[in-house]
């Protein structure tokens, strides 16, 4: 534990071991820090993309109703709708 060699480095008067443990910890930290916002800026992105791909309704996105898609301009018989 750590703070535990820190606390014994302070008792034998030991002030550089016990800064640098400090140090030591301070990087870690920092690094700890840094890669908790790297994982929290990387499940924004993901639920960012995903919320864009299940469109504004939540579900999966669907380019159109196939009714809208096609819309007839003839009948069977090649003429005109009314």
């Amino acid at each position: 534990d750590a703070s535990k060699l820190i606390g014994q480095a302070k008792q034998k008067k030991d002030e550089a071991l016990a800064k640098s443990l400090l140090d030591e910890v301070a990087g870690l930290k920092d690094e700890i820090q840094k890669g908790e916002a790297q994982q929290r800026d990387q499940e924004e992105e993901t639920a960012r993309r995903k919320a864009e791909r299940e469109g504004p309704l939540g579900g999966e996105a669907e380019s159109a109703p196939p009714e809208a898609e096609t819309i007839p301009t003839k009948d069977e018989n090649g003429t005109p709708p009314a």
